[in-house]
């Protein structure tokens, strides 16, 4: 408990003073932990349905309804049948999303699990990538607001055994990050379960994906600390929604 309670009080001093906080949120490039992915009007790097994915897909519908399939992955939404099978490779499966995907969502009636989907910020300017991820909450009886609950950005800095002129630069990166989130934590692998509580409840990270198809890139993630409920539980959740018990 004063772990946690120690990491607020970090996380709520950088708020009143950093850089990147607008009206006391987290906020990297213009993006804020807990905007709608619905208003930030950017542009999204279309996400391309592959063979395997497709393959999959067709494969699971062989032998199971689309209720069935969304039920089996435990996601729950109130659209009609086209839909629903317009949307599984990216719900289901890659669990990413562009401006199609943010489109037919506008289109569902209600959501009514925790919806979870990525998709990457198209932005030419930028020399990184960006990543958001959204999840859905309940928004007053609507169909669910998709509140952004992770922002990634993935630098061209590899591990020093892969590339080791880039050291200083990931020296540098980290410094400069740290600088404008106090509360950051460097760990050696970003998607690595926690190996304690300061990991576990930090609101930055920075770290290399060694899991990638882009040579193990240094990754910077900030990401939402709020205790959110559940939409499945919450009472603000649309009345489409069939009750929990």
């Amino acid at each position: 408990m004063r772990i946690v309670l120690l990491l607020s009080i970090v996380v709520l001093g950088f708020l009143s003073t950093g850089t990147n906080a607008q009206q006391g949120r987290l906020c990297l490039d213009n993006i804020c932990i807990g905007d709608d992915v619905d208003q930030l009007g950017l542009e999204w790097v279309k996400v391309e349905i592959d063979y395997k994915t497709k393959r999959t897909i067709e494969s699971q519908l062989a032998n199971l309804s689309i209720d069935e399939l969304y039920y089996d992955y435990n996601e729950k939404l109130i659209t009609d049948q086209k839909m629903l099978e317009e949307l599984a490779p990216y719900v289901i499966t890659l669990q990413k999303f562009d401006q199609s995907i943010l489109d037919k969502l506008a289109k569902v009636k209600a959501i009514c699990t925790p919806l979870s989907l990525t998709g990457e910020v198209k932005d030419d300017i930028l020399s990184e990538k960006l990543f958001v991820t959204f999840r859905v909450v309940a928004d007053n009886g609507g169909r669910g607001r998709l509140r952004v609950v992770q922002l990634e950005k993935e630098y061209k800095i590899y591990p020093p055994h892969i590339r080791p002129t880039d050291k200083k630069k990931h020296r540098e990166t980290f410094e400069s990050l740290q600088s404008q989130f106090p509360g950051i934590v460097e760990v050696r692998d970003i998607d690595a379960r926690a190996a304690n509580d300061e990991i576990a409840f930090a609101y930055a990270l920075l770290g290399f994906r060694f899991f990638s198809d882009s040579r193990n890139p240094l990754i910077f993630r900030l990401r939402d600390r709020t205790d959110l409920e559940s939409i499945e539980f919450d009472e603000n959740k649309s009345a489409s929604c069939p009750a929990v018990e």
